[in-house]
């Protein structure tokens, strides 16, 4: 939707030598592909998005597939290259109260990417774009007559429950309130904490879902003053970050629950329905 939005071109390209089954971790390779795709929109106003994924290397235990995220962005000087996986240390054209910054995305993207023995490696020029690449080595399964099964969300029900969901990423909000709808839940959307406030101040809601870093009011300070007037009212903390130091300051500031993103829908619902009262 956000590429839509912005009128830009997505350019994907799936080498067709991949195999169709392969063994690995698919929530942190969600979050990788999540946290580059992510900023690739939000620095580009006009040209493409590319992403790519082609077989580097195959023998009969395991497959090596090289991943790419291109953009025809603002692009990032070449001396500001060696401090973009640093924890918020952005360049200064990145920090602006429209865009926001990359925050501890990239930094969190190259600890996930570092997990899986490889590294990133990212190419850019100010005004003409940013390529990132990394490879990763995945498991082949022996078991030819493995295969994918879907969840039976056929059963799953929010009915009635009044959600309010905040982050200034529009795909993360359109993805958790494609759930919540799909649950029968009434949703409600805030782009930063301080809107959150002001909304909670306003409506009766049952659960409140925080992204953690946003501009003008960051989930942290939110939940703190909304707890102040509504301390009964749950707080999950919704972000990008797995690190148990980021868990502890979420429940340090007030939140009840932790969620990370991309989220595994079944693991979504879990969470949320712990505080869905029949109404």
């Amino acid at each position: 939707p956000k590429i839509i939005e912005k009128r830009l071109e997505l350019d994907l390209s799936i080498d067709e030598d991949i195999p169709n089954l392969i063994l690995g971790d698919q929530m942190r390779l969600s979050q990788i592909l999540n946290n580059l795709i992510s900023n690739a929109v939000k620095f580009t106003h006009k040209g493409k998005i590319t992403f790519r994924m082609e077989k580097e290397s195959q023998d009969a235990s395991q497959v090596t597939i090289k991943f790419t995220v291109a953009d025809t962005g603002i692009g990032i000087a070449e001396k500001n290259l060696g401090m973009i996986f640093d924890p918020f240390m952005q360049e200064t054209q990145f920090i602006n109260s429209h865009t926001g910054g990359t925050g501890l995305g990239l930094a969190i993207t190259k600890r996930l990417i570092a997990l899986h023995k490889s590294t990133i490696h990212v190419y850019s020029q100010l005004d003409k774009g940013t390529r990132f690449t990394f490879s990763i080595s995945y498991i082949l399964p022996q078991d030819t007559d493995l295969s994918p099964t879907a969840n039976d969300a056929s059963m799953l029900n929010l009915h009635g429950m009044n959600v309010l969901i905040v982050d200034d990423n529009k795909m993360n909000i359109f993805i958790a309130s494609k759930f919540l709808k799909k649950w029968l839940a009434n949703v409600d959307e805030a782009l930063d904490g301080q809107i959150a406030v002001n909304m909670v101040n306003s409506k009766k809601y049952d659960v409140v879902i925080m992204d953690l870093q946003m501009p003008v009011m960051d989930g942290f300070e939110a939940t703190k003053i909304i707890k102040q007037t509504h301390p009964d009212l749950p707080v999950i903390a919704l972000t990008a970050d797995a690190m148990p130091e980021t868990y502890n300051k979420a429940l340090s500031n007030g939140m009840d629950d932790y969620l990370t993103k991309p989220f595994v829908p079944a693991k979504f619902f879990d969470k949320i329905s712990r505080y869905y009262k029949v109404k």
